[in-house]
């Protein structure tokens, strides 16, 4: 199943519909070949004409039945490319390449080779993306609902993507799946019941691994190229020198959301437990993200020059002429009617205050209720007041809360939000890779140390390691090391 790349001219079929299948279409034309037809492999959709099958048949390429494609395979045997490649749980390491598509093709068809899109990276020369922009913002300042409306705004841009930008999107959702089938593998000797896999710092992912309410670990600054595989850079990432450089470089635009500190502070409190005073009384919480928050918006004061900054109030406030210019920013015109009807597209949740959400709509006045003067006192010796003033808001004070008794009974925090804060000392992994990991108890430790400092693990990223100007912007993106409860680098 391991074939090489195929000659120009070659007929070719697409196995698997899903996100890059028109991508993956695009390639094959781009390089010469000619896309004869696709099937879907998923089970229980067979013929299904809705999705990506619709578009697939609107290009003019037909999307067979499986009964089809065994029929048209026995009779007229084409090559085969792996239009989605998917690494299932039990998708053993061997089979990283392919996934599903490979053990699918060997249950229906005894048909010819299955090449991996990425075979195809050679052949197709080196090309910039157009229209790419980047959306970074402090855990809690409206990150996502910034991204929809910059995405809204984007919509009508052209496409597809430029086929070299697209293979080497593809290139880099396959070291994605790589690495997740490695790390499953790495973790079978103590095998979490949920593993996940989640974007964080540029070039980086957490990945979170849970083996029950009260038992779970993170492993931070996971490498990860999923960051270059769209165009859309969207991340929590510091906007740091080098990687203001490194999108300068992608004729990427910048855009940056800000919120007022001590509602971003509370609103990152209610991504974990509602309500929030159960977050507050930690004898950490408030002190380590405080301090998180000033680091981050120290490194968008001394760039902000090339950034384009949009404070979250103004959006919530359904403000046109901040839409408008925000959309001009990364290349777009939105009329006001049409940043009026993005606006009411993208503010129309403010769910129940007992649901943790990322879409759960802040104010700009509910810290007044929720802090109380001990917690201003932490936040403020963290916080310079230029981090407030430099937005447009005014310093705050004691006079300025009036706090009241919260409704309902704290939750209690599950294991992993106490790891994904960082709550538990964080263990260095040994290596060049920068990463660090944490867990609720000392098993949990051991496993994710193990697991990291795999040498199939290791041999994976060292040779899928993205271009070497990419880095340092991992790297810096990542920040300083941060300190364990003991007030040192984390070690045991």
């Amino acid at each position: 199943m391991h074939e090489p790349p195929l000659p120009p001219g070659s007929t070719v079929g697409l196995v698997g519909l899903g996100y890059y299948t028109l991508t993956v279409a695009d390639l094959c034309i781009e390089v010469g070949l000619r896309v004869a037809f696709a099937v879907d492999d998923r089970e229980g959709a067979d013929g299904d004409p809705n999705g990506a099958a619709f578009w697939m048949n609107a290009r003019g390429i037909p999307v067979m039945t499986t009964a089809a494609f065994v029929e048209r395979m026995r009779a007229d045997p084409v090559a085969l490319v792996a239009a989605r490649v998917e690494c299932p749980a039990e998708c053993p390491p061997a089979e990283e390449p392919f996934g599903r598509a490979s053990d699918w093709v060997r249950r229906v068809s005894d048909g010819g080779p299955l090449v991996h899109p990425a075979a195809l990276l050679d052949r197709v020369p080196p090309a910039d993306c157009p229209g790419r922009y980047a959306v970074l913002g402090f855990p809690g300042t409206g990150n996502i609902l910034t991204q929809h409306l910059v995405d809204g705004a984007c919509a009508s841009r052209p496409s597809p993507m430029p086929a070299g930008c697209a293979m080497r999107a593809g290139l880099a959702e396959g070291f994605f799946h790589g690495t997740v089938a490695r790390v499953r593998a790495a973790l079978a000797p103590l095998p979490p019941a949920r593993i996940d896999f989640i974007p964080h710092e540029f070039g980086t992912m957490l990945v979170t691994a849970e083996w029950s309410a009260d038992r779970a670990g993170v492993a931070f600054a996971v490498p990860s190229r999923r960051h270059h595989a769209l165009p859309r850079f969207s991340t929590h990432s510091r906007p740091t020198r080098p990687l203001l450089d490194y999108l300068a470089a992608a004729s990427a635009p910048c855009v940056a959301v800000v919120r007022h500190p001590l509602e971003t502070l509370l609103s990152h409190a209610n991504k974990i437990a509602r309500p929030s005073r159960v977050m507050f009384d930690d004898p950490r919480f408030l002190d380590h993200v405080a301090a998180n928050f000033a680091d981050w918006h120290a490194h968008l004061l001394a760039n902000r020059d090339r950034v384009h900054v949009v404070r979250y109030e103004d959006l919530a406030a359904r403000r046109l002429d901040v839409l408008r210019n925000l959309a001009d920013w990364v290349g777009m015109s939105v009329s006001d009617g049409e940043a009026g009807a993005l606006y009411d597209r993208y503010l129309n949740r403010n769910l129940p205050c007992s649901v943790p959400t990322h879409f759960f709509r802040g104010g700009n006045d509910k810290w007044r209720a929720e802090y109380e003067p001990r917690d201003l006192r932490r936040v403020r010796a963290r916080v310079p007041d230029e981090l407030f003033t430099a937005f447009g808001y005014d310093v705050p004070t004691e006079a300025d809360l009036s706090p009241v008794r919260p409704d309902g009974h704290p939750q209690p925090v599950h294991a992993l939000h106490a790891a994904l804060r960082e709550a538990y000392p964080l263990h260095p992994v040994p290596g060049r890779y920068d990463m660090r990991v944490n867990g609720s108890d000392p098993e949990v430790v051991d496993a994710l140390m193990a697991a990291f400092q795999d040498p199939n693990l290791i041999d994976f990223f060292d040779a899928g390691e993205s271009h070497p100007e990419a880095v340092p912007v991992r790297r810096a993106a990542s920040g300083p090391r941060p300190k364990s409860a003991s007030g040192v680098t984390g070690s045991r």
